[in-house]
């Protein structure tokens, strides 16, 4: 009667997670892009391509993997004290975010770190020190 309703629902999630991968991905390249003379300083003091890169992906990475998270340990929480079966006028009888489900969501979180910082930390690194 209601039609294919979890395709439904995993083409609309899969659109929303799209659009957070773009947003993530311009939010990093331009926090990177802003943040040149910070990064000039760090490799006039002596840090290497390879460190620098590393200090730019797991800042991106601990904000994507914290944010991922956070959130879903709260939807857990939050879905584990509510009653969807009288919300929902039994539509919805139960709703669980399973254990598989957060690691699911950590997994989206540390990949969106690596892919939304890759390149603008890659060209950030590859960028030379000016010397006078």
């Amino acid at each position: 009667m209601y039609g294919n309703v979890q395709l439904l629902i995993t083409s609309i999630c899969s659109g929303v997670i799209f659009a957070i991968v773009l947003v993530a991905a311009n939010t990093m390249a331009m926090s990177i892009r802003e943040r040149t003379r910070e990064i000039g300083i760090l490799k006039a003091l002596g840090f290497r391509r390879p460190q620098v890169l590393g200090l730019l992906l797991s800042e991106s990475v601990f904000i994507t993997l914290g944010g991922a998270l956070i959130g879903s340990w709260a939807a857990r929480l939050l879905f584990s004290y509510i009653d969807m079966a009288g919300i929902t006028n039994g539509f919805i009888q139960r709703f669980l975010v399973r254990w598989e489900t957060l690691v699911i969501c950590a997994a989206i979180g540390l990949g969106l770190g690596i892919l939304s910082a890759g390149i603008p930390a890659w060209q950030a690194a590859r960028r030379r020190s000016l010397t006078l």
